[in-house]
């Protein structure tokens, strides 16, 4: 009998470990496979209210994330074959949260990124653990867009 319980509790874990593993891998849009122009990570944007879709939310866009040593952060938009997307319809700032795990919560560091003629800049707080996601949300012709960025170290 004991015997037999072991051997059920190994299968449900073998089959478990796959589904566990990628939990998160879908995102919160398609993935992709682009490399960044200035040697950031690059995503899917897709509408905000489109965020629990995961891999099935329509590519809007794409952007690239840059960080820099001191916290600074830039994000550049491009159009979904990575030719940089006109940002004269966009709002003038983007509101960003740096998210961080500890003790498995979330800790929430929220920033502002300012539209620039190129991109989108601002500082991040500190990261309080790594991996880490930087999910940013901003907003052109009066739609709300999100890119988010996980995994990142």
């Amino acid at each position: 009998m004991k015997n037999r319980f072991k051997q059920i509790v190994l299968a449900l874990v073998i089959v478990s470990v796959p589904l566990v593993a990628s939990a998160h891998d879908e995102g919160h849009g398609p993935k992709l496979a682009d490399v960044g122009v200035f040697g950031g990570v690059v995503t899917a944007v897709v509408k905000e209210n489109d965020r629990n879709k995961g891999a099935h939310a329509n590519l809007v866009c794409k952007a690239e994330l840059v960080r820099s040593n001191d916290g600074t952060v830039r994000v550049y938009i491009y159009d979904t074959k990575m030719k940089p997307h006109p940002l004269s319809g966009f709002s003038k700032k983007a509101q960003a949260v740096l998210i961080s795990f500890v003790d498995g919560k979330e800790d929430l560091g929220q920033f502002d990124l300012d539209l620039g003629k190129m991109n989108f800049q601002g500082k991040a707080p500190d990261a309080k653990s790594k991996p880490f996601n930087i999910d940013i949300v901003f907003e052109e012709g009066g739609v709300k867009y999100l890119a988010a960025f996980d995994n990142l170290d």
